[in-house]
């Protein structure tokens, strides 16, 4: 329903514009998290979230908000 609804893709660009914030990053990373997790949605519903994770990835040293964009990416694959 959420992702219908266009969830995802305000979380997306909430965590576009408040990059600087890290209670909002990681409260983002977490839902969008949650929306990609088993059973894993259609792909065409959840691509834009890869982005956000990467940069994530990349970016930040969070122990949580890594394992949870981490967890997330694995998930895409199918091996997590």
């Amino acid at each position: 329903m959420i992702l219908e609804a266009g969830g995802l893709d305000s979380i997306v660009e909430l965590l576009k514009r408040e990059t600087d914030n890290k209670s909002i990053t990681k409260s983002g990373i977490s839902a969008l998290s949650s929306l990609c997790s088993t059973p894993l949605p259609q792909f065409d519903a959840v691509k834009n979230a890869i982005a956000p994770f990467a940069q994530v990835l990349k970016e930040l040293d969070d122990p949580d908000v890594l394992t949870m964009a981490a967890w997330a990416i694995a998930g895409f694959s199918g091996t997590n």
